[in-house]
Order: C-alpha cells, then sequence, then structure tokens
C-alpha cells in the first residue's frame, strides 16, 4: 500500500509539472508587445509592424504595393513617427529583412545585409534620427533620401551608393520596377528592419499604445506622396494575456483537473 501511495503521488506531481511545462509553451514573454499599421494612398501601400521585446525594439518596414513602381515617387523612402514619452533611443542597425534582397546588388545582397550609414566605413542608404524638428514628420524617423532632414540629400541620406543613385537602397514592392532612372540601381526588394535599443521609457511600456503620428514617404521629398492613415492591428499583449489567460489554456488546465479527478476516483475504487 505505502509504494502504491508513493505512485500516486508521484503521478500526480508529473501531471502537474507536464501542465506547467505545458503552459510554459503557451506563454509569450511578459516584456513584448507589438502594433501592425497598414495604410494605403491610391496604389500605394505600406506597413510598418512595431515589435518591443525588453528594451528592443524593431520595426519592420514594407512596400506592399501591388504593382510595380514605375516613378520615383513610388519607391518607399522614409518613415517617421512619434513615441509616448519620448523615450531614449539608439540605433542598432537598419538591415534587409527576413524575405527581401537586394536588388542589382554589388556585394551583400540577402537578409540581414546592413544598409545603414552608421556602420564605419559604409557608403549606403539609410540613416535614423531622434529629435527630428519638423512639422510635417513625427519626432523619430529613417529615411534614404535626405527631405531636407538626414545629412546628405536626395542621393541618399549621406552616402550613396551604384554611382550615387538616388535614394539608395529604398524600397520597392515585389512586383519590381520598372523606370529608365531605376536601370542597374541598387534598391530594397521590399522591406528592412530598424532596431532600436530604447532607454528611460516605464517598465509597462506598451508599444501598441505608443506610437503616434505614423507617415510613410515615399519619393525624394516631403512634398511627394506619402501615407498617414492606417489600420491598426494591435498584437497581444503577454502581460494581459496572463491575467486573462487564452481558450487553449482553459483547456489545457480543465484537461488536467479531469486526469486527476479520475485518476483519484480509480485509486479510490481499489
Amino acid at each position: 500500500m505505502r509504494y502504491r501511495g508513493y505512485m500516486s503521488f508521484t503521478g500526480t506531481k508529473r501531471l502537474m509539472c507536464s501542465l506547467a511545462l505545458f503552459g510554459g509553451v503557451l506563454t509569450i514573454p511578459s516584456s513584448a508587445t507589438s502594433v501592425l499599421f497598414s495604410g494605403a494612398n491610391g496604389n500605394l501601400m505600406g506597413s510598418a509592424n512595431f515589435v518591443l521585446v525588453g528594451n528592443t525594439l524593431t520595426i519592420e518596414v514594407k512596400n506592399e504595393s501591388n504593382v510595380a513602381a514605375t516613378a520615383p515617387s513610388e519607391v518607399l523612402t522614409g518613415i517617421f513617427f512619434d513615441l509616448a514619452g519620448n523615450p531614449v533611443t539608439n540605433l542598432q542597425s537598419i538591415a534587409v529583412d527576413s524575405a527581401s534582397s537586394i536588388v542589382n546588388c554589388v556585394g551583400s545582397c540577402g537578409a540581414g545585409t546592413v544598409v545603414d550609414t552608421n556602420v564605419a566605413g559604409f557608403q549606403g542608404g539609410w540613416q535614423y534620427l531622434a529629435g527630428i524638428n519638423n512639422a510635417l514628420t513625427g519626432n523619430y524617423g529613417a529615411g534614404t533620401a535626405g527631405f531636407g532632414i538626414f545629412n546628405g540629400n536626395n542621393t541618399g541620406g549621406g552616402g550613396g551608393c551604384a554611382a550615387n543613385q538616388q535614394f539608395c537602397f529604398g524600397l520597392i514592392p515585389v512586383a519590381g520596377a520598372s523606370h529608365p532612372t531605376f536601370n542597374g540601381k541598387q534598391f530594397i526588394n521590399n522591406g528592412i528592419v530598424v532596431t532600436l535599443a530604447l532607454t528611460g521609457q516605464p517598465q509597462d511600456y506598451d508599444i501598441g499604445d505608443a506610437v503616434a503620428n505614423l507617415r510613410l514617404q515615399f519619393g525624394g521629398s516631403l512634398t511627394d506622396p506619402s501615407i498617414t492613415t492606417f489600420q491598426v492591428f494591435p498584437g497581444p499583449n503577454p502581460g494581459r494575456l496572463t491575467e486573462n489567460p487564452e481558450p487553449a489554456t482553459y483547456v489545457l488546465m480543465g484537461a488536467g483537473l479531469a486526469a486527476l479527478v479520475a485518476f483519484h476516483k480509480r485509486r479510490a475504487a481499489k
């Protein structure tokens, strides 16, 4: 009888441990929040996905037009935005996103290729700036055209490549680009990831509530077309999920409790 009781206690412990493990698999890290913005202006389409994990903010920017770019004003060249509380931001990198590549590439071409001018010795396109003092934009921004904001001019944020091409590494749609001025030039098809380190924000900072005044800019000037109206898709706030478990969590807990009840009934019947 003692041996059987020992096995029962051990089995119960194992079941509870299994439930804990499954619960862990279903839990997203509590420090992660996200929000996706998707918008259009005529045939121009674009998106920006903000994801905050701990103190690291990534912004995936994409040109999502479903037709080829046929003019420089259809190349996505900048993103501007505000962040609540104005946290301090430090650029880590601007790189080709996981599903994109550089067309007419010279050198590195694929996902993860760094395309910002902040890297020492890199003569590239994209720059990042905080504390922008311009009535048309947010306080934070990244661009590969000068816009009168970033170093340099329309030949890139301050570097230039492929014979000083205009807005080097601008974002073109998956459908590509068709225009004489694009021939042989380097563009990204179709997205970048801007990675920033944040400091000074509250511990429970929710990026889904923090982003405002988003602007996706096309072309080489702030007078060119832009997208400023978006559909907003807030991602899960795991901190709130902890307080209100998902249905799958309830099902798992219920199954575990039912198994415990059935086990003890069988034991009592012996």
